[in-house]
């Protein structure tokens, strides 16, 4: 299988080499196939197969760039972004060392590496000026240090770009919020919801938006929409358990929480407001 998938890569570039590598992969497929049944357990999830096709490929941008996706995709930045490095280091000026920066500065700003994570993604933007996740990204990024007004004008020029998605909106209006502009972040968060009003992230950000300008009622709807599309999302019950507390629907609140620790049995904010809750002699909570 990785010498298929090594084949085709070589091939790819020329016609000819495409159909030169037809005629001999049909006599080899058999020897593929048992190939295949002998490596099954080097298949059992995307980081193992790149991990394995980097011992059969050294020196492979690609591979490295697939392994550091899979990285990223298991929530484990931390560990990506060396891999990221390492493709980055391998590869040609293309398409793949465009994805690299990308991935790689969205990595280091979820880790707080923010001046590096500007550098990676504004050398992305001069490749793909009109790249909407880089200039989320990037907005993300500046609004982490608080330089508030380069933020929202990559935020708006991704809407801009494709106003029908939500993450930039959310962007924004977080950033309006910080900026001291609550009105404007409503307004935001609000077209967030009509864009998608599928999405549980949509729902659970213009509910903390209403939630932090005391219109409780209104944000528990939200947040209760937020979990009707997406019945596992833990920031929309720690933020509707927050909301109930609030209007002293304590033994709801805890459900949340409780819900939340079977999700992530280590999720701290949760076990911490779940046995204040239980605990606290200021709330009564039924046993």
């Amino acid at each position: 299988v990785a010498l298929a998938w090594s084949g085709w890569r070589l091939a790819a570039g020329s016609h000819t080499g495409r159909s030169v590598f037809a005629a001999s992969a049909a006599a080899a497929i058999a020897v593929y196939a048992l190939c295949a049944m002998l490596q099954t357990s080097f298949w059992r999830d995307d980081e193992t197969l790149w991990r394995h096709s980097l011992e059969c490929t050294a020196d492979n941008a690609e591979a490295e760039l697939s392994l550091g996706n899979a990285l990223i995709h298991g929530r484990r930045d931390r560990e990506a972004i060396p891999v990221l490095r390492r493709a980055l280091a391998l590869s040609p000026n293309d398409s793949t060392t465009f994805d690299i920066h990308c991935n790689l500065g969205a990595a280091l700003g979820r880790e707080g590496q923010l001046d590096e994570a500007l550098v990676q993604l504004r050398q992305a933007l001069t490749m793909v000026p009109d790249s909407y996740n880089t200039h989320v990204d990037l907005g993300g990024v500046l609004m982490q240090k608080k330089r508030f007004n380069e933020s929202i004008q990559h935020f708006r020029r991704a809407i801009e770009i494709d106003p029908g998605r939500v993450a930039a909106h959310g962007g924004l209006a977080q950033t309006l919020l910080l900026a001291g502009h609550p009105d404007e972040a409503l307004d935001e968060m609000r077209r967030a919801v009509e864009a998608d009003p599928h999405s549980g992230m949509a729902r659970d950000d213009l509910g903390r938006v209403l939630l932090d300008q005391g219109k409780v009622a209104e944000a528990v709807l939200q947040f209760e929409a937020a979990l009707a599309n997406e019945p596992d999302f833990v920031r929309a019950h720690l933020d509707l358990a927050r909301a109930l507390i609030d209007v002293r629907r304590l033994d709801e609140a805890a459900a949340h929480y409780r819900r939340v620790l079977d999700l992530d049995p280590q999720n701290s904010t949760a076990r911490h407001n779940l046995d204040k809750l239980l605990h606290d002699n200021s709330y009564l909570l039924t046993p």
